[in-house]
């Protein structure tokens, strides 16, 4: 099967590199899709990111955010049988009790879209250390909390419509609990006061400012990580080493909202923060995972692609003026 993943990125150099690791590593960098609005920090001039698409930066508008990524991904479902389309710092896994690939998984079932499981990875900042990218992210981290907003339709076959955050479409939700998506944001304290100051600065437009969206890149500091960082010792403390849980979403219908576990130990090397990039790492994934053996989307098919995109979007949405 050809999946591709997309992911927006502004000025993010430390989660960057950890997505493009996990997603190139299990489905080919060639088949990673870079939308790069406006980052001045070098982080999008990494040699890993074959598809590299660069946006002109204007105010961020969630509504059209959503809408160009929906265009974008119909316009890739021409060439590849599935798109996956996360934030860059949402890190999709198996269940490694299934010993299959992302790739193996996403290719053996019969379906049109999926949601993975949401969950925030939890740094318990008392008892934790400061984040060592060279360890598997579960080695060092031991708690995560679910989230129903993170049960989000990423995986598709078919054309889908987001909404603003993309936690919803226009299709009813069809969780799998084999599959999980690790939101990284809370991962580490320090890495979360330096991206806060990036997304503090954000200038959004106002529409979004209007409807609220991504309300909490606009809070206090202080705020902020009241927000993100707000799982009490007790959570800890009584905290299972089970994800057994999210069985109750089929059988009761409740999301059972932010309860916390502990990572099974078989996830422990789930998720590598290796940043490093290497030309080896390139070749390797390029001669395992091509869209055809050698083959990848040229850089004109791929902008031509977006430009697509773009004037799609304009054309479905005139009755919104964007400022």
């Amino acid at each position: 099967m050809k999946i591709a993943v997309i992911t927006m990125v502004f000025n993010e150099r430390v989660f960057l590199p950890i997505w493009l690791n996990h997603y190139g590593s299990k489905l080919g960098y060639e088949n990673l899709f870079v939308i790069d609005d406006g980052s001045d920090d070098g982080s999008t001039s990494d040699n890993r990111i074959i598809n590299l698409i660069k946006k002109n930066r204007t105010p961020l508008d969630e509504d059209d955010r959503a809408k160009l990524l929906s265009c974008f991904h119909a316009e890739l479902l021409g060439y590849y049988d599935l798109i996956i389309y996360t934030d860059v710092d949402e890190i999709i896994v198996v269940d490694p009790i299934l010993g299959l690939s992302l790739n193996e998984y996403l290719s053996v079932d019969n379906y049109e879209y999926k949601n993975p499981i949401g969950f925030n990875v939890l740094h318990r900042n008392e008892k934790e250390a400061k984040i060592d990218f060279d360890k598997p992210l579960f080695e060092q981290r031991q708690f995560v909390k679910f989230d129903n907003l993170y049960c989000k339709p990423l995986i598709s076959k078919i054309p889908i419509n987001w909404t603003a955050g993309f936690h919803w479409s226009q299709h009813k939700s069809q969780y799998d609990i084999n599959l999980f998506l690790f939101h990284l944001r809370a991962m580490d304290h320090t890495v979360a006061e330096e991206r806060f100051k990036t997304l503090n600065a954000v200038q959004f437009s106002s529409n979004s400012l209007a409807k609220q969206h991504s309300f909490h890149y606009r809070l206090v500091e202080q705020d902020y990580f009241r927000l993100i960082f707000s799982t009490s010792e007790f959570e800890f403390e009584n905290a299972k080493a089970s994800l057994e849980f999210i069985n109750q979403i089929f059988e009761t219908g409740s999301l059972i909202e932010g309860k916390v576990a502990r990572i099974p130990e078989r996830f422990h090397n789930a998720i590598e923060l290796n940043r490093n990039s290497t030309e080896g790492d390139l070749s390797d994934a390029l001669s395992n995972h091509s869209l055809i053996a050698g083959e990848h989307l040229n850089k004109e098919t791929v902008n031509t692609l977006f430009s697509n995109s773009i004037q799609r979007m304009i054309s479905e949405t005139p009755h919104r003026r964007r400022k």
